[in-house]
């Protein structure tokens, strides 16, 4: 096991390479940003790989151990996207670009007469619909961390403050890098360099302990799909790509990918090029298909390593190279889980926090006559600093929800939970573009329908269920 001492340094370490990436990324691509397209369009493409979060890199192996099959509906909808429907994401992206489009509430919004109320009710949905998405970030942090210091996830103890520490690290890190301009529609190339870096960690960090698993541990692909085969009672084995369950999985990650807030900003806010969708729609799915492809290795072995004990399915990827003894590729395999987590974390909050204060704070304060519209400097500062004060807001209210999350509640069905509130946008945003037909009223009353269906059936019982456990 590692001291809590081991583990803060490994983050600190890892922030500070993000930094450094950061930093490098604003010297150079800012200059450069037309100097060599194919490199942009790789970083841009890579860039997208923040949809994969630790979701993907814990609970969905925690799912495939359960569920079998089951976990890839949430990657299918959006790698058949890409594929065959990039002249859609291609026509949002010059749409953003032409009326400078900053948000996905700013989006929906200009499609339909520029409506503040849509842009505040699309606001308040993707927040209240994102924290515990952005708090089972966290929970998949302080997991991590509980396994390598052999903590058991008790809360009150140093696992919760490290989490603290490394949720405000990301927040140093959006205000440095993703909140210093007041106009939303600017590029911040070191961002979305260091972003795809992280994309790049994660994948390396998932695909080793993928060809551990299935090459090291087991024979190959089909050493385990023979041994699947001899357990015809085994979950892992067990699939219908015909149930309905999972064919509603397929359009929520296909909804999910354009209007997930992170998303959008990734694909039509952060677009240097339009052009550069023509990579995305090959480079985005085979990053998909690499790392589903070990998702069914890794929880095989995981059941195999970890048999007999009560260890939480969701910590395979993590677990599994800790039980065969394997020191180092269990540290590779935190860096790269803290990795998907701190880069969703980031962009969601600089995402969510501009559309606070473009469509809520700001307005409001314009409307009380707080400030003195004619002070543009000042006015601009004032953004400036309300945008950088709700990202550390978001944190921390992110923060006290994962201080409720019980231990045992699995990663995949609060990841879930946000894909259906965003999936909400869905029908007005494509609404928008395809017909012209489309009134502001419709959009409103089926946003408000959608949204009280997804707080009474979703987000109530899990926080009865929360505060009861608590």
């Amino acid at each position: 096991m590692f001291t809590s001492s081991s583990i803060i340094l490994i983050s600190l370490a890892y922030f500070a390479l993000l930094l450094g990436v950061a930093k490098l990324g604003d010297k150079l691509l800012s200059f450069r940003a037309y100097a060599n397209q194919h490199l942009q369009a790789i970083i841009y493409s890579l860039s997208l790989g923040v949809f994969l979060t630790s979701w993907t890199f814990y609970g969905s192996v925690g799912r495939a151990s359960t569920s079998g099959l089951d976990y890839l509906g949430a990657y299918i909808g959006p790698i058949l996207l890409f594929l065959l429907g990039h002249r859609v994401l291609y026509k949002i992206v010059l749409i953003a670009k032409h009326e400078n489009i900053g948000s996905i509430s700013d989006f929906i919004s200009s499609r339909y007469g520029k409506s503040r109320r849509l842009a505040v009710l699309v606001t308040l949905i993707a927040t209240l619909g994102l924290l515990p998405y952005i708090a089972l970030q966290l929970k998949a942090i302080d997991l991590s961390y509980a396994v390598l210091t052999a903590q058991d996830g008790l809360r009150g103890t140093q696992a919760d403050i490290s989490v603290l520490v490394i949720a405000l690290l990301i927040g140093i890190f959006s205000v440095l890098f993703g909140a210093r301009q007041v106009d939303t529609s600017a590029h911040n190339p070191g961002m979305v360099l260091a972003i795809a870096v992280e994309s790049l960690v994660k994948l390396v960090a998932f695909v080793t302990i993928g060809l551990f698993a299935t090459y090291v541990i087991n024979d190959g692909f089909g050493d385990i799909f023979n041994q699947l085969e001899e357990q015809k009672g085994s979950s892992l084995a067990a699939f219908d790509p015909f149930r309905t369950s999972f064919l509603i999985e397929i359009l929520l990650g296909v909804i999910a990918v354009i209007c997930l807030p992170r998303q959008f900003h990734r694909l039509a806010v952060e677009n240097t090029n339009a052009d550069h969708i023509n990579t995305a729609r090959w480079l985005f799915p085979l990053y998909m298909i690499s790392m589903c492809l070990f998702m069914i290795p890794i929880a095989w072995a995981g059941s195999q390593a970890l048999a007999g004990t009560s260890t939480n399915a969701d910590l395979y990827s993590l677990m599994m190279p800790m039980a065969e003894g394997q020191t180092g590729l269990a540290i590779l395999a935190y860096v790269g889980g803290i990795s998907a987590a701190m880069g969703m974390v980031a962009v969601s909050t600089i995402a969510i926090s501009t559309m606070l204060t473009n469509d809520i704070i700001m307005p409001f304060i314009l409307h009380v006559r707080a400030v003195d519209v004619s002070q543009n400097k000042n006015l601009g500062r004032l953004l400036l600093n309300l945008r950088r004060l709700s990202i550390f807001a978001v944190l921390f209210m992110a923060y006290g929800y994962y201080l409720l999350i019980d231990s045992g509640t699995a990663l995949v069905s609060i990841g879930l939970s946000a894909f259906v509130a965003v999936a909400q946008f869905g029908p007005p945003l494509f609404g928008g573009i395809f017909w012209r037909g489309g009134h502001v009223r419709g959009a409103t009353v089926g946003l408000l329908a959608g949204f009280a269906a997804w707080i009474y059936c979703l987000l109530l019982p899990n926080l009865t269920g929360l505060l009861h456990l608590s």
